[in-house]
């Protein structure tokens, strides 16, 4: 009966050991997968960025410099691990200009992909989502914003007071073709989605508090994205009379690196 009980076990052990490495190996990356980062920013913030992307937690490989074209290259400062799970490892590259011309930007820049070099000597173009960055000279900065709070519950505000007497007719948000069922904002306590916050008439030293609410269900792949958004205030020439940021990293743990990667390969977006 001993000897019965000792070959099971032995039996046992090794199918439980053969279901480790097949769980293990189950789920690899041939090449790196970024993720999707949906920025919009200015050019002044393009040197406090972070990119994201999924390896094997066994290579080497590394990005050194991301080449967007001939006015714009972003240099890695350096990588560090967020996550992992068996095989799978989530990076964090922060990345910063590799001069100063970004800062004379005369015209807004958009770009979903870059041609990444990595310290193996390869390179390869990859997507990134979507960037758009504007010229600094673009914002006018009629506000003093004093105060800026935010919380991991994805709500924040800023306030402070307006420079010069102004009227506010309208405001925005990054990527309203994305996330319009995830963002709310509100201008002075009134949503600016809703009917009666504008025109908004303030003068000079008048105080203006910009809040917003940025939340995807738990279920929602978006939550998986990097996000840099850019709140907007106009005013009734359509300028921009005052900008806030929404930073909000991606919401993707070792729990669902596997599903990720198998979505992503799904639908043909392996890297």
């Amino acid at each position: 009966m001993r000897k019965h009980g000792v070959w099971l076990f032995g039996v046992l052990l090794i199918a439980a050991w053969g279901g480790n490495l097949w769980y293990y190996e189950a789920v690899k990356v041939e090449e790196p997968m970024f993720l999707e980062h949906y920025y919009e920013i200015p050019a002044d913030l393009l040197s406090h960025q972070r990119l994201y992307y999924i390896t094997d937690k066994h290579s080497d490989r590394e990005p050194y410099q991301f080449r967007v074209n001939n006015e714009l290259t972003l240099y890695v400062q350096h990588v560090n691990t967020r996550d992992e799970r068996g095989r799978l490892r989530l990076q964090e590259a922060a990345v910063m200009p590799s001069s100063d011309a970004y800062r004379s930007l005369s015209d807004t820049l958009r770009f979903q992909q870059a041609t990444v070099y990595y310290n193996d000597g390869t390179e390869d173009v990859v997507p990134l989502g979507e960037w758009i960055v504007h010229p600094n000279a673009s914002l006018a900065n009629k506000v003093d914003f004093n105060y800026s709070k935010s919380s991991s519950d994805g709500t924040g505000s800023s306030g402070g007071t307006v420079r010069e007497d102004v009227t506010i007719a309208s405001a925005s948000y990054s990527f309203p073709d994305r996330l319009s069922d995830a963002v709310d904002i509100a201008a002075n306590g009134v949503s600016v989605q809703g009917e009666g916050a504008f025109p908004l008439t303030l003068r000079k030293g008048d105080a203006l508090e910009v809040a917003y609410k940025f939340r995807l269900p738990d279920d929602d792949e978006r939550r998986f994205h990097a996000y840099q958004l850019m709140i907007t205030l106009l005013d009734e020439q359509g300028r921009i009379v005052d900008a806030q940021f929404i930073n909000d990293q991606p919401r993707l743990y070792d729990e669902h690196l596997r599903d990720y990667v198998r979505s992503r390969e799904e639908r043909g977006g392996s890297r």
